[in-house]
């Protein structure tokens, strides 16, 4: 069979979130990932086969690194709010097996080359460095696509990197994409597709059904669908396709399936049965049936959650009450026309349980193209706007645990046509300290006796900016990793609203 036959077969997938319209796209998980995974289910499984999992009603939470990456420049990044709505949704359908995802850290990363393909070995090299600097939850990287050599790729599981990519193309909308992200979550807590094994094969009711496919130069008992078929002796159900027992026989059947979420098609095991597979398992590819895991699948789930190599999924986590309402403006300037662009104050009330406060801003309305970021504080201050120019705004607060919150509606202010002084009577003390800690990766310490807003800017020697990033300043000692493409020397600008500072680094 030819390699993009092959390729294509393992890839195609669709997906569905509820009452939208059905998301069409592949899962990218590679044949020999998936050996890997099923390996580690089987191996879980061994050591901890007589593990009873009740239900307690006792929430087990786990940390997810959410990776935003842009280009180089900043520009394309998606919305941090659609991935806190498709993670809210992705918890909906874990919630039954009492598994929560909750927020452990967000980074902004600028790479063109992790942006434009993390499947490639550039992009790969660069998840993998980055996965490594958080090794506390599970990693999330959503960027431009998941593999630029085949753009129907929407997602995919790395068990060497230990990390999950998305893609996001323009026509498409992250919240719609919850099961398909439940699906690679699948794959990083050790679950193989419901019809693993029949990847490179498809199946013909012209022929007879084989005992036997081939699947990376490697050879799988086809399953039957009696549960209690033994070939050589073992379970049959419980070694062939993904080694469950009460995910039925699938050879792939959803595959140009148009049927609905009722197969009634002609499949029929190596023993002449009619197969009836499980439509609505998250781990197959029936179109927009996806909802469920069955019983042995969340075991697996849980021997995973609570094996040895998993230990960093299990960290004293204290979670957190609500976040209800969305902050009141302090400043009327914030919503007017300011006095000036070169420092221009939001302010807004505290909310109750919030832990961060999450800025979007863009020219005259909000789109996908905003630029946003995050900080600990009620306020922070602008100093890259344009005179003249009417901007739209809002802050939404949420802490690790709620984050499924209504972003409300946008307020509005106009820049004033000249720059005002500073209101500060002394300027703020700051030391700032760039380095290079480890390669393509430039670390920036800066130390300040009091809060403020600031916008890092690195240059290359060309005087070309390569990427710029919103500093939100605590009053002590910040610091701000920043991921380079290539070794060199670089110039960097810190500026804030009283003073300006700037330097020279190299980056090995």
């Amino acid at each position: 069979m030819k390699n993009f036959y092959l390729l294509s077969l393992i890839s195609l997938l669709s997906w569905n979130y509820a009452n939208t319209q059905a998301t069409v796209g592949h899962c990218g998980t590679s044949i020999e990932d998936q050996l890997q995974i099923r390996d580690r289910m089987f191996q879980n499984r061994e050591k901890m086969e007589n593990l009873i999992f009740p239900r307690s009603g006792a929430i087990r939470y786990v940390p997810v690194n959410v990776h935003l990456v842009a280009k180089a420049d900043g520009t394309g990044r998606s919305k941090l709010t659609s991935v806190f709505e498709s993670l809210c949704a992705v918890n909906e359908i874990y919630l039954d097996q009492e598994i929560q995802f909750y927020v452990r850290n967000v980074n902004f990363v600028n790479n063109t080359a992790l942006y434009d393909n993390p499947s490639s070995d550039l992009g790969a090299s660069w998840s993998r460095s980055i996965s490594n600097s958080y090794r506390n939850g599970l990693n999330f990287f959503i960027a431009k696509v998941a593999r630029a050599e085949e753009l129907g790729v929407l997602a995919f599981y790395s068990p060497n990197g230990d990390y999950v990519v998305t893609g996001v193309h323009q026509s498409q909308l992250l919240p719609r994409e919850a099961h398909k992200i439940a699906h690679e979550f699948g794959h990083f807590f050790s679950l193989a597709h419901t019809f693993f094994g029949w990847e490179a094969t498809t199946y013909t009711c012209a022929t007879p059904t084989p005992k036997t496919v081939s699947l990376g130069g490697s050879i799988f008992d086809v399953e039957y669908v009696d549960r209690a078929k033994r070939v050589n002796g073992t379970l049959n159900c419980k070694i062939a396709a993904d080694g469950f027992c009460d995910t039925p026989a699938d050879y792939n059947l959803g595959f140009g399936w148009n049927g609905g979420c009722n197969y009634v098609g002609c499949a029929k095991d190596p023993d002449e049965v009619l197969l009836d597979p499980m439509e609505r398992n998250i781990m197959g590819y029936f179109l927009s049936c996806l909802d469920s895991f069955t019983t042995e699948q969340k075991a697996a789930i849980n021997r995973d959650y609570l094996s040895a190599g998993r230990s960093y999924l299990r960290p004293n986590f204290t979670p957190l009450g609500s976040v209800v309402g969305n902050p009141v403006i302090v400043d009327p300037q914030a919503n007017s026309v300011t006095s000036g662009f070169n420092s221009v104050k939001l302010d807004w009330e505290p909310l109750a349980n919030a832990t961060h406060y999450f800025i979007e801003i863009g020219e005259t309305v909000l789109t996908n193209k905003n630029r946003n970021f995050l900080t600990r504080r009620t306020d922070t201050t602008l100093v890259d706007l344009l005179p003249g120019k009417k901007y739209a705004w809002r802050v939404i607060g949420y802490n690790a645990n709620n984050f499924c919150i209504t972003p409300s509606n946008a307020l509005f202010f106009t820049t004033g046509q000249f720059p005002v002084a500073t209101t500060d009577p002394q300027a703020s003390l700051i030391y700032v300290n760039a380095y290079s800690s480890q390669a393509n990766q430039l670390v920036l310490e800066v130390n300040i006796d009091r809060q403020s807003s600031g916008l890092l800017e690195i240059f290359n020697l060309e005087g070309k900016r390569i990427t710029s990033e919103r500093l939100e300043l605590e009053s002590g000692s910040n610091t701000s990793t920043i991921y380079l493409e290539s070794k060199g020397v670089y110039l960097y600008r810190l500026s804030t609203p009283d003073r300006v500072l700037s330097g020279k680094t190299l980056v090995h």
